[in-house]
């Protein structure tokens, strides 16, 4: 797999970046709202901790609109040949079985 493969998985894994900015978007609008209706500092709260789902929430909506996310294929440019890309896949595994392989797969 070379970088040109890469990106064309990782554009095809999450809608050429829809469901990111689909996501972020909407974070945006909650915490303009909360920061109109509430508090400025409401707002604030809303953009630091909904800036920390926009991956993971990303994610699942590009699995819920059919698209598999992402693994770990082409995370960090690691590529699955490499060295990178194996100590990646050996984390990654990790990470599925101690998170739960149901979100995941």
């Amino acid at each position: 797999m070379n970088i040109h493969d890469c990106q064309r998985e990782m554009r095809s894994a999450f809608l050429g970046g829809f469901a990111g900015q689909l996501v972020s978007g909407l974070i945006w609008l909650v915490a303009a709202a909360l920061a109109t209706w509430l508090s400025p500092a409401a707002g604030m709260a809303a953009l630091f901790f909904g800036s920390m789902g926009i991956f993971p929430l990303a994610q699942g909506v590009a699995r819920l609109m059919g698209r598999p996310g992402i693994d770990c294929y082409c995370l960090l440019g690691a590529l699955p040949g490499s060295a990178e890309g194996k100590e990646c896949f050996k984390t990654w595994g990790a990470v599925r079985r101690k998170a739960g392989a149901g979100w995941f797969t």
